[in-house]
């Protein structure tokens, strides 16, 4: 299953998943969110942004087709790792109610510094 809709052969890597444990008459099953790593926008395929994913299984597709995800990018500006190691070691989401959905990660925002940073930014779909 494709849950990524950007067309391109970049790298996206290293997802974490929550499903809502909130329902509504609407929304029975929860709304499913993912984050991950993406290098979609860098046609270098080398600098990374943070990306959401989400699907609210209503259809009777229930997530299964690539279309009933929405992507949305998170980060405001992209990343680059220094040294490549330890991109997306420490990554995580949660949500609080139907649709809005909170994650984290630790990045190294300036090269040369080797400084682990912890950022983090919520999607209210």
């Amino acid at each position: 299953m494709i849950i990524n809709r950007d067309g391109t052969s970049r790298d996206q890597w290293e997802p974490a998943i929550h499903v809502s444990n909130i329902t509504s008459i609407s929304n029975p099953r929860g709304t499913v969110h993912v984050t991950a790593i993406d290098r979609r926008t860098d046609p270098n395929n080398r600098e990374w942004k943070i990306w959401h994913y989400s699907c609210t299984p209503g259809s009777s597709l229930g997530c299964r087709d690539v279309s009933e995800w929405i992507n949305v990018e998170i980060s405001d500006r992209a990343f680059h790792n220094a040294d490549d190691l330890n991109i997306g070691d420490y990554h995580g989401i949660t949500n609080h109610g139907i649709r809005e959905a909170y994650t984290v990660w630790t990045d190294i925002s300036f090269p040369n510094s080797f400084k682990q940073d912890i950022i983090g930014d919520y999607y209210p779909r």
